[in-house]
């Protein structure tokens, strides 16, 4: 199975694809399994799972939730999580039948090592973080011996698929992942959508500089 866990929509602040667009781009490029992990909402994957018959693409439900120390992604869930603190969310994910992934380790987070103990599984690859961040969040998944995920973590179209895992089962601790990274003019694209949605518009001409230099 190819999958792509970790994909962002126009239901989340930072993003405008759409759902049906990205279920095109996921055929096309021949993945099996996804999951839109839009902040805070699972609208973006309620939208896309109405298109899984129609291209032979299993969507999980999933959400990126915010929480006290930082990012918890929850998958196979029937409902938006309703809690913020981290041990709440674990809680309530699990609650729901669903599975628990630590994403991007060392981008935003507190109490690194024990949200680690707590999840059931550890993103090792994200397309959106570097080299250096990457490698943590594997020798991190290894010390806790937390089966590693790979993802895209995709808010524009041309990252999607940036990230691949292929798997039997998703506690496989043995996938293949085919990874490469986000470039910074793909970055820096959802930076302007997120200051433009949050009506943060004086930001905007920091992003362009930084696209250029």
């Amino acid at each position: 199975m190819r999958a792509d866990f970790h994909i962002h929509s126009k239901y989340s602040y930072d993003s405008m694809m759409e759902p049906l667009k990205i279920m095109k781009i996921c055929k096309k490029i021949g993945l099996d399994a996804i999951s839109i992990t839009d902040h805070n909402t699972i609208k973006g994957s309620i939208n896309a799972k109405k298109y899984e018959k129609e291209f032979g693409i299993e969507v999980l439900i999933g959400e990126e939730v915010k929480t006290n120390l930082g990012d918890i992604i929850g998958l196979n869930l029937n409902e938006e999580i309703k809690c913020r603190n981290y041990l709440e969310v674990l809680d309530e994910i699990k609650d729901q039948g669903g599975v628990s992934i630590f994403p991007h380790p060392f981008r935003g987070h507190k109490n690194i090592e024990m949200i680690s103990d707590k999840v059931d599984l550890i993103e090792v690859f994200n397309s959106r973080s570097n080299i250096y961040e990457n490698q943590k969040s594997m020798d991190l998944a290894l010390k806790f011996n937390k089966p590693p995920v790979a993802g895209s973590d995709a808010h524009v179209y041309s990252e999607i698929g940036n990230s691949i895992m292929n798997f039997n089962t998703i506690f496989d601790h043995h996938k293949y992942i085919q990874f490469k990274n986000s470039t910074n003019y793909q970055k820096v694209v959802s930076y302007i959508i997120k200051d433009v949605k949050l009506y943060k518009l004086h930001k905007i001409p920091i992003h362009i500089i930084r696209l250029v230099l």
